[in-house]
């Protein structure tokens, strides 16, 4: 990409603003000794200039912000939440341009309409996103899990294994998408059986060391995740760890459209299996109540469920702020929100346990 072209696509930055806060930062001498060249080059930023880099970078030049507050206002009025995507782990990354990876188009499908989704994430800045939102205006509990943080959370790119990933579909002319991750569950089943002839046993394995490696792909079953994703799944016996073979569903029909697969280790033990989890709690600390589910529909009290649990989230009667009046006519009482979850107009509710707190995740 020319510097020209690069310049098109990122947001232009206010030279007076830049100037005040490169002189007050070289002033202090907070960027001595620092290359800024080689983070430009580094993280690919071709049309900014080295000090430019500096400022947008200062968080993973300086650790942890020991700027004064009023040089923090300064760079957030400069750039705002735009440093957020800068600040991205190597995983992170990955993901992030799995997220906008160009999936195509195709004329029979939806996406013509209002977008596919790898079009609609162009341009989004995925650090600044919350990673769980809590919708309630419908009556209704709709938790939604950011898969950019979900990924980030239970996954690590092993760009090693990736870089064999794609070399093997090369020699197999194969597109290193769902094609390639077909066809590599299948290249392990056969290396089984002639590990178990050798040494007896399989070495690609799936949960637990038991079967064979499982390709799942979560529009099959319930999910809280604002995308699909399709991935093969395999612990190795022999060189130890669980990993997924990952696609991210960036189109609109389901059947198409997927990015190209990665390969990443799991930080946690089956978490990439867990995509209804989910906890919301009362913001009211002396209430301190808290629900949780696994598959999106049943939300336990301080997850226990059967004789003597708490009442489940679900199970309280909703009512709009705006039907208040309606409701209360009915009943001719007022709507006590200790017992029920009165919805307000943002789609927030109030905890019926104590009826003070906000239910938040």
């Amino acid at each position: 990409m020319s510097r020209s072209e690069a310049a098109d696509q990122e947001p232009s930055v206010d030279p007076d603003l830049l100037a005040q806060l490169t002189d007050i930062l070289e002033g202090d001498k907070l960027l001595s000794n620092v290359d800024t060249n080689a983070l430009y080059k580094h993280n690919r930023l071709v049309n900014i200039e080295p000090a430019e880099y500096a400022v947008y970078s200062m968080d993973r030049l300086f650790g942890d912000n020991p700027f004064p507050p009023e040089i923090v206002a300064l760079f957030n009025k400069l750039i705002g939440d735009r440093w957020h995507n800068y600040r991205m782990s190597a995983t992170q990354r990955v993901i992030a341009e799995m997220l906008t990876e160009n999936c195509g188009t195709h004329m029979l499908d939806s996406g013509g309409a209002y977008g596919r989704h790898w079009q609609r994430n162009q341009g989004r800045m995925f650090m600044a996103e919350p990673a769980v939102t809590l919708d309630l205006s419908y009556a209704e509990i709709s938790v939604t899990l950011n898969l950019f943080w979900w990924l980030s959370e239970h996954l690590e790119y092993d760009h090693k294994k990736t870089k064999k990933y794609e070399k093997w579909c090369r020699k197999r002319d194969l597109c290193p998408d769902l094609q390639g991750m077909n066809e590599r569950g299948a290249w392990m089943q056969r290396k089984n059986e002639r590990y178990n002839e050798r040494v007896g046993g399989a070495r690609f394995t799936g949960l637990y060391s038991d079967g064979d490696p499982l390709i799942i792909n979560s529009y099959n079953n319930e999910s809280l995740l604002d995308q699909v994703i399709q991935y093969l799944y395999w612990e190795d016996v022999v060189d130890g760890g669980a990993f997924v073979l990952l696609s991210i569903h960036g189109g609109a029909d389901v059947r198409g459209g997927y990015s190209d697969a990665k390969v990443f280790s799991l930080n946690y033990e089956c978490g990439i299996f867990n995509v209804c989890d989910a906890r919301i709690y009362c913001s009211n600390e002396d209430c301190d109540s808290y629900w949780t589910t696994d598959d999106g529909y049943h939300w336990y009290f301080e997850s226990c469920c059967g004789a003597g649990a708490g009442a489940q989230l679900e199970t309280y009667d909703m009512v709009h702020i705006d039907d208040i009046d309606s409701a209360e006519h009915l009943t001719g009482e007022p709507v006590d929100p200790v017992g029920n979850i009165i919805i307000d107009a943002d789609g927030t509710g109030n905890c019926p346990r104590c009826g003070k707190g906000r239910l938040e995740v």
